[in-house]
């Protein structure tokens, strides 16, 4: 079925009625029990902690055609960059289903911020997003198949667009885990489904659709665990389970023209160097001043860097090179852009341990060449990251995954980096960068966060007020500054409820004079308020120069569409969005 035929069948049929179904239709159903509000607190409070909030939102099953609607939405915002799915099989699903299965479920909550229908207000997308993460989780753990492991992997990325903290490392583990019987092991291969009997193995175009997904998921491992300090725990024996076929599963039947699947093929090689690069990093956070390790690492580094250096030039088809004379229709594919986004944020992300050490010992004579060379890298990389994003127009952004954010935020947090080490910020770079921030920070709430931090650090960068002036614990620069310090824990530590709590006894991941917050910011004089000042925040921190309260970064975790965004945006203020997750 052709999908603009069928989006716009479903969305003429969804617009005769604006109205959701009643809520006592739903309440006789036993699949779609009501969680009743335990605590009295608001649940449109941004500084309600996520668990408070889950416990007073009313879990609804999403209408049939309100789902149908939204796939379009995924095909066109997300599919094109993370091109696993099998289109045919889910749209040939979709017109024919009575009630929607695990996957209709997870495409409907990730295609959530890209939705204008008013049908989705704030209450009602929480109650569908609830119902439908909840739904697809239980089943994934309580009856394992190829199915939901589907469904799961799309709500693994639809989480990893609203936090990179421990609320997404639990589904990602569990998607690991479940992974590695796509392919037969010792001759068992994972079921199709939980419903039915059929008990053949699968077909050989239902096989490279399995391979498919595994390598998906090993993207989103590598998207996500680059933002942490942790290893990730999808080991290499697993990888090389299914690394033989790779090529094949993603090789188009004609290389005339340049696919989404045939640079997604490139961009699993570039998320190969980001393993290694997270390697070194972590290797950089354990150091000890004056060791012998010190040594180990510094080789560690100068064996990674060349290869992610030379990658591009040494890897990439001259079809996909970022020369000058490109062709606009292969500019305008998702995945060609968020691949030199990402290597360029990669470049950034390792040389941005050498160009401005946070241990002594590197910042020794011995390693100025080394230094010298890395601040180098970086600014190329920016310029080149910059560079793109310029000539992006305001259609792409929205087509773009948080990864292509993520190396914004890097390349940002670099600049910041060296601004506080004396150098005068260099305003037309960061102000691109911020700007495409702010642009993607509309579809992916963790972009918010990004902004957030950025706008902060950036106030205290340029701020008159000694350090001492600010309570302990409410400085964001000295973490920005110190590449030690993961995305995921600033993200963690700066929010209403932090699930990892500090230990005061570890210097992993912290400089010596860095003091993050331990139980994160709590004011009983801002409980109450509304999830529209959340926006309100955000603007008189950039007019002001500083945060409006202490309770400047805290939102709970949970789906919002766009048609919410557009309700809380002023006209005069289009570039910025209300936020209701954390």
């Amino acid at each position: 079925m052709d999908l603009q035929a069928l989006r716009g069948s479903t969305l003429s049929s969804g617009a005769e009625s604006r109205t959701l179904k009643s809520r006592d239709a739903a309440c006789g159903n036993a699949s779609q029990q009501e969680l009743r509000p335990q605590q009295s607190a608001s649940r449109d409070s941004p500084f309600t902690a996520t668990a408070t909030r889950t416990n007073l939102i009313r879990a609804q099953q999403p209408p049939a055609d309100l789902v149908l609607s939204l796939a379009s939405l995924y095909f066109r915002h997300i599919h094109p960059w993370f091109p696993f799915l099998n289109v045919h099989r889910v749209l040939a699903e979709m017109a024919t289903m009575d009630d929607p299965t695990l996957l209709h479920l997870a495409v409907f909550g990730a295609s959530l911020p890209f939705s204008y229908d008013s049908r989705l207000d704030k209450k009602s997308s929480d109650a569908f997003w609830k119902y439908s993460k909840r739904r697809i989780m239980l089943e994934a753990m309580e009856e394992p198949s190829y199915s939901s492991l589907e469904a799961l992997t799309i709500l693994v990325l639809d989480i990893s667009g609203m936090t990179h903290g421990p609320q997404v490392w639990g589904p990602m583990a569990l998607a690991i885990k479940h992974s590695v019987h796509l392919r037969s092991v010792r001759g068992h291969v994972l079921r199709t489904s939980s419903s039915g009997t059929d008990c053949e193995p699968p077909r050989d175009d239902e096989s490279i659709y399995r391979e498919r997904l595994f390598w998906a998921i090993y993207a989103l491992d590598c998207y996500v665990t680059i933002t942490t300090a942790q290893r990730s725990q999808l080991t290499e024996e697993h990888v090389q389970h299914f690394l033989g076929t790779r090529d094949g599963v993603w090789k188009e039947q004609t290389l005339a023209q340049m696919t989404a699947n045939t640079v997604f093929r490139y961009q699993l090689d570039l998320c190969d160097l980001s393993r290694l690069v997270h390697c070194v990093y972590l290797e950089y956070t354990e150091l000890e001043e004056h060791g012998e390790n010190v040594l180990a690492w510094f080789a560690q580094f100068q064996a990674i860097a060349p290869r992610l250096n030379d990658w591009a030039n040494l890897t990439l088809p001259a079809s996909i090179g970022l020369s000058p004379s490109q062709s606009p229709s292969t500019r305008d594919i998702s995945s060609f852009t968020m691949l030199h986004l990402y290597i360029h944020g990669l470049t950034i992300h390792l040389h941005g341990l050498m160009a401005y050490p946070a241990v002594d010992s590197l910042k020794s004579p011995t390693y100025e060449s080394a230094r010298a060379e890395s601040q180098s890298y970086c600014r190329v990389s920016i310029n080149s990251l910059t560079r793109i994003m310029v000539q992006l127009s305001d259609q792409m952004t929205d087509k773009l995954g948080w990864p292509a954010a993520w190396s914004a935020w890097v390349a940002a947090r670099y600049l910041l980096l060296e601004a506080s080490y004396g150098s005068e910020l260099k305003n037309d770079p960061y102000h691109v960068l911020s700007q495409f921030i702010d642009k993607m920070s509309t579809h992916w709430q963790v972009v918010g966060k990004y902004r957030r931090l950025l706008h902060r650090a950036v106030s205290e960068l340029t701020t008159s007020e000694p350090e001492s002036a600010l309570p302990e614990g409410t400085r964001v620069l000295p973490a920005i500054r110190d590449f030690r310090v993961p995305l995921s824990d600033l993200e963690d530590r700066f929010r209403a409820d932090p699930m990892l709590l500090a230990d005061v006894g570890s210097r992993i991941g912290r400089s010596p004079g860095l003091t993050l917050p331990v139980g994160g910011f709590e004011s009983e004089e801002l409980s109450g308020m509304a999830v529209a000042q959340d926006r309100i925040y955000d603007t008189e921190y950039a007019l002001a120069g500083g945060p409006a309260c202490d309770q400047w970064f805290a939102t709970p975790l949970f789906g919002s569409s766009a048609y919410q965004t557009h309700l809380f945006l002023a006209p005069s203020d289009s570039s910025a969005s209300a936020y209701t997750l954390g």
